[in-house]
């Protein structure tokens, strides 16, 4: 306890005394700006214009020592103005002050220093020193009025002067040795400040560097890296401000796609840019909302897509042959001056931090027509984010650009554009959208919950432009409204299509098209009516229940329609399963949200506890009939199938779809009206009471594992601990 008391004090010592020469502000994590510390007062206001609500704001020094921390309550629970102070050593304070009183919120913080006081007070007696020292030298102690600390300063100011004089003296320098001395010394200078003034490392090799580590942070699949940039446009030469806007940028690799939105000063979504692994781009734009915002000026419209990266600042100045490079603290400078008269980039510089070799901000000087304007991009938040903890609609297409007149632009990759062919040019079109696998996922959902799985006609399929297509053919109106019901949620939504008709409006529309009639189908009845196990289920009923000739046939008929719908319904359950199992691939799965996942696991456990359900109890009603007959004992061990993770459940899956339908075809052989009398005998055979045990247990064992699957959000293989 005593050392631990120790250590805190040491700690709030080293806080308490800790004089920053820099202050850095961070909301929420993110930094918004810096200012250095330079005189007494040193005053600092920002505007923030973050998207999400701010919960606490902190003052760091430039060696990462936080110095304030202030959390934040937001209106109406919390007052407009909220305060904080911290006082330091030597009279030192740093206030801060949040106010929302504004559109908004403003932050003002404010560091006083009195050390920076202390010479120009001094200075206020510098005339009165000045004249004593005309007066002549004098040795300390002699006069009563100088003693002390006086006494010893103005002796050192005097051995200082005596030791000048004799370095400058003529004397000294007419002698050869001091003179070998003083030149030796002043070509090791010159070196040194030849040595420091080169940079250690070259523009060409600072960008291969930054752009490794770029790529090994983009190339994660588990991982989504979320970043904001703030971006001013200038009038060239550090001009008045024309706007400010902010950039978001989301990049996946496992999806393969970058998708950066640009939004205006009051936080509108004007424009995006969905950005592709294979190079090719596309860029939708809002006219008028981009006019309001000055998108239109050409010079705007380039600048925002040039990512603040090693990778888009080398495609502009090559390979840095140009550029030169300057270290500062904490990072590096690599600036670029174009040669060329016309259009195009005047200047660009790009800061890379020499913590995590990455860019943090840009400066671009872009001409066009003759005007040029200055860009300048600030990073103010990075952070990288699980998959399944990324929201569904950071990669979905926004509603805004889903209009009819949005421009949209087409930059095929390299490998597409063939030599002499343009791209794509600007056209005002209705954007295309892609359904997501989420999106996929709730569709199925949608269409389970109607039963509409279980082997109807109805069809979910990927259209060639990436969206979800839901069609088919019902018998009613009734049931197509119904479908019509259950999709209603997802009724505006662009990225799904729905196609949903009954048999006649099918046939008509075929008859008006020209097509060929559909064959009529008329039932034919065998010319034996006998059902192949009517043998045992008479000797049961009428020897073991005691009913009569009459009742024993009504029962014979009941219990056979009773006996196939039951085995016929746990082989659509079991079909429904092998469908949701093959829908997504192993990527697909790993990239799923913990939403979209539970809710996949979630159908194929219902499904699984209905084929347990009817197995076991087709086996109740069977066993007391054709077991004694045969004299077997069921075989309810499922088979050796691990079911573990995705592709353990996919076997899984598939073996059960396999041994129920071997059950469904001992079922029909024996309950259908056949002349075929041997068909009976299905029932009495091992391999029919095997298959019935076994796809029981293997259900049982599907329906636990989904259950332990879904409370775990990823699979062992991504190393995900368990959710509590």
């Amino acid at each position: 306890a005593r050392r631990t008391l120790r250590r805190w004090r040491r700690q709030a010592g080293e806080l308490f005394e800790h004089k920053p020469r820099e202050l850095c502000i961070s909301v929420n994590g993110y930094a918004q700006g810096s200012r250095r510390v330079s005189s007494e007062f040193n005053d600092m206001q920002l505007v923030l214009d973050l998207a999400e609500p701010i919960r606490f704001v902190e003052v760091f020094s430039e060696q990462q020592m936080r110095l304030l921390f202030l959390n934040v309550e937001l209106p109406p629970g919390g007052a407009c103005v909220q305060p904080s102070k911290v006082e330091l050593s030597d009279g030192r304070t740093l206030d801060l002050t949040l106010e929302f009183s504004s559109p908004w919120p403003t932050l003002q913080v404010v560091y006083h220093d009195p050390a920076f006081a202390l010479p120009e007070a001094s200075a206020a007696h510098g005339d009165s020193e000045h004249e004593s020292a005309a007066a002549g030298p004098h040795v300390v102690g002699e006069s009563p009025e100088v003693s002390g600390p006086r006494a010893a300063l103005d002796a050192l100011s005097w051995r200082t002067a005596g030791l000048w004089g004799a370095i400058f003296s003529p004397r000294l320098w007419l002698r050869p040795g001091f003179v070998s001395a003083a030149v030796a010394l002043a070509l090791v200078a010159a070196l040194l400040f030849a040595r420091m003034s080169v940079p250690a490392v070259s523009a060409a090799e600072l960008l291969d560097r930054t752009l490794a580590a770029e790529e090994e942070v983009a190339a994660k699949e588990d991982t989504v890296v979320r970043r904001t940039m703030q971006m001013e446009e200038r009038e060239a030469g550090g001009g008045p401000l024309i706007t400010r806007r902010r950039i978001e940028t989301w990049r996946s690799a496992a999806r393969g796609v970058t998708v950066r939105r640009l939004y205006d000063h009051g936080g509108r979504l004007v424009a995006s840019e969905w950005r592709r692994g294979d190079g090719s781009r596309t860029v939708y734009r809002l006219p008028a909302e981009a006019r309001a915002a000055g998108v239109e000026d050409a010079a705007a419209e380039v600048a925002w897509v040039v990512e603040p990266s090693a990778r888009d600042f080398s495609a502009l100045v090559g390979r840095g042959g140009e550029a030169r490079v300057e270290e500062e603290r904490g990072a590096y400078v690599i600036s670029y001056r174009g040669t060329a008269a016309g259009s195009g980039v005047v200047s660009a510089t790009l800061r890379i931090s020499r913590a995590g070799m990455r860019a943090t901000g840009q400066t671009l000087v872009v001409r066009h027509g003759g005007a040029a304007r200055e860009f300048r991009f600030e990073e103010t938040g990075f952070n990288l984010r699980r998959s399944s903890e990324t929201p569904p609609s950071a990669f979905e297409q926004d509603e805004e650009f889903l209009k009819v007149g949005v421009t949209r632009t087409v930059i095929p990759s390299a490998a597409e554009v063939k030599p002499g062919s343009p791209a794509e040019p600007q056209r005002p079109a209705p954007a295309s959208v892609t359904a997501t696998s989420e999106l996929e996922v709730e569709v199925l959902r949608l269409l389970n919950q109607v039963g509409a799985d279980l082997g109807e006609q109805i069809s979910v399929s990927r259209t060639p432009g990436g969206r979800l297509r839901v069609q088919g053919i019902v018998e009613t109106q009734a049931r197509r409204g119904e479908l019509m019901r259950a999709l209603a949620a997802l009724r505006n939504n662009p990225a799904v299509e729905v196609a949903v008709s009954t048999s006649s409006e099918a046939l008509s529309a075929d008859g008006a098209a020209g097509a060929t009639p559909a064959p009529v189908v008329r039932q034919v009845e065998p010319s034996d009516s006998r059902i192949p196990a009517e043998d045992e289920m008479r000797r049961y009923f009428s020897r073991e229940k005691g009913m009569s000739e009459d009742e024993a046939q009504a029962a014979i008929l009941s219990f056979a329609v009773q006996a196939s719908q039951r085995s016929r319904l746990a082989l659509q359950h079991a079909w429904a399963m092998k469908r949701l199992a093959g829908r997504f691939s192993e990527r697909e799965l790993r990239t799923l949200d913990g939403t979209a996942r539970a809710k996949w696991l979630s159908m194929i456990r219902e499904h699984a506890a209905v084929v347990r359900s009817e197995s076991a109890r087709l086996r109740q009603e069977l066993q007391p009939i054709f077991s004694r007959a045969g004299g077997l004992t069921v075989d309810a061990a499922a088979p050796d199938v691990e079911v573990a993770d995705e592709a353990g459940l996919a076997r899984a899956v598939e073996r059960l779809l396999s041994l129920c339908t071997d059950t469904d075809k001992g079922v029909r052989l024996a309950f259908s009206a056949s002349p075929d009398g041997s068909a009976g005998t299905a029932l009495k055979t091992v391999g029919f009471w095997r298959s019935l045990g076994q796809a029981e247990g293997l259900a049982a064992r599907v329906e636990r594992a989904t259950q332990k699957m879904q409370k775990t959000p990823d699979t062992p293989a991504q190393g995900a601990p368990e959710e509590k």
